[in-house]
């Protein structure tokens, strides 16, 4: 085992563990909304700070790997496992979901020419 399937690897670790935190996080929540109390709460808020910097660190991860993979001057490209490839696929999910799409979209021209379009329609 190389290098590079060693830090494979540990990416996925790490991902994994982030999914187990933020189903812990969602059912944590759930149980608050039920039962109130400032142990669930204070719970919540360490779940959620482990969680976070989990999210980080495997972006962290993902970013090394994709540098270290992809360099332009290799001359023996790396073999991609599978486990890479689900790992790729899985950081532009998550790079998509966590853009800060209000930021987008409320500068938006054609957003604004929807709404005023909208507004004309319904006069």
């Amino acid at each position: 085992m190389n290098f590079f399937n060693l830090a494979v690897y540990f990416t996925f670790l790490i991902k994994i563990t982030f999914v187990v935190l933020a189903i812990y996080h969602l059912l944590l929540e759930a149980k608050n909304r039920k039962h109130k109390s400032a142990e669930n709460e204070k719970n919540i808020h360490k779940i959620e700070y482990f969680k976070n910097r989990f999210e980080l660190f495997f972006k962290f991860l993902m970013s090394c790997l994709l540098i270290y993979a992809f360099y332009p001057r290799r001359t023996i490209p790396i073999q991609q496992s599978i486990e890479f490839k689900i790992l790729c696929f899985l950081f532009g999910i998550i790079l998509l979901i966590s853009a800060k799409w209000e930021i987008i979209l409320h500068d938006s021209i054609y957003l604004k020419y929807f709404k005023e379009s909208r507004k004309i329609i319904s006069n």
